[in-house]
């Protein structure tokens, strides 16, 4: 069931609290040519802090997908995190279908915070952050909140052609990762966001087996990241909780 949206204080400060953030990405992206990784690495780092205001206004992380009272899954979290992420002056039908019209407007004016540009350096609408779902991951159906997930618990990937439009329910099954995924979009690696909201940069050498312990709540909290991802690491992003950034 779609959840219960913010009150006009609530919302306010979860504004006020990407405000910063929104502004510094918005300088950043400009139309014309491909991202940088840098900028790549800013839309994650405020996917990550959307995050973190949502489950602390509402105790748990976002579903997946939004269903309808008949189980129909009516839009991911990403789209229910944009409220977070600006202030649109409108409002999200968010017991309507994501290609409903009523949020239609949304598809392309703000598909910047969830989709790379285009060659041509249009932003696209398919999505290239997404969560991991499936048996015993953050996403899993389950009502998890970031303080009770282990610090290592990956929660969201940087994928490339995924085939699926930022508001609409898809995201990565943690039994069916492609063999692609650790090329990224340029084809040198991909941004992963943990629980702790620290985003990292890992290089496409990354093996899936060395990722696999950190999809899933039970073996994140019995593995190093620093020992096994770490010689993998070519960024890191700090979270919200931190200052500055730390990039090697």
């Amino acid at each position: 069931m779609p959840r219960l949206r913010l009150g006009r204080r609530t919302g306010l400060v979860g504004g006020c609290l990407l405000a910063v953030g929104v502004g510094a990405f918005l300088v950043v992206r400009s139309v014309g040519r491909s991202e940088s990784r840098a900028e790549r690495g800013e839309r994650f780092r405020l996917v990550m802090l959307a995050i973190l205001t949502d489950d602390t206004a509402h105790g748990r992380l976002p579903a997946a997908a939004e269903t309808d009272p008949f189980g129909r899954r009516l839009y991911s979290w990403r789209f229910e995190l944009l409220p977070y992420m600006i202030q649109t002056g409108l409002d999200p039908h968010y017991h309507d279908a994501w290609y409903a019209p009523g949020n239609r407007v949304f598809a392309w004016k703000y598909s910047s915070f969830y989709s790379s540009n285009n060659p041509e350096g249009r932003d696209a609408p398919d999505t290239c952050i997404m969560a991991i779902t499936g048996p015993g991951t953050a996403f899993d159906g389950a009502e998890h909140s970031l303080p009770d997930l282990p610090a290592n618990t990956i929660l969201c990937v940087e994928v490339a052609n995924s085939g699926v439009h930022w508001m609409e329910p898809g995201d990565l099954d943690v039994g069916d990762l492609p063999p692609s995924l650790t090329a990224g979009p340029d084809g040198s690696g991909f941004f992963v966001g943990f629980a702790d909201t620290e985003v990292w940069f890992l290089d496409r050498s990354v093996p899936l087996e060395s990722l696999r312990p950190f999809l899933t709540i039970k073996t994140a909290a019995s593995s190093d990241r620093q020992e096994i991802l770490g010689p993998y690491r070519r960024a890191r992003i700090r979270g919200p909780v931190s200052e500055g950034a730390d990039r090697t």
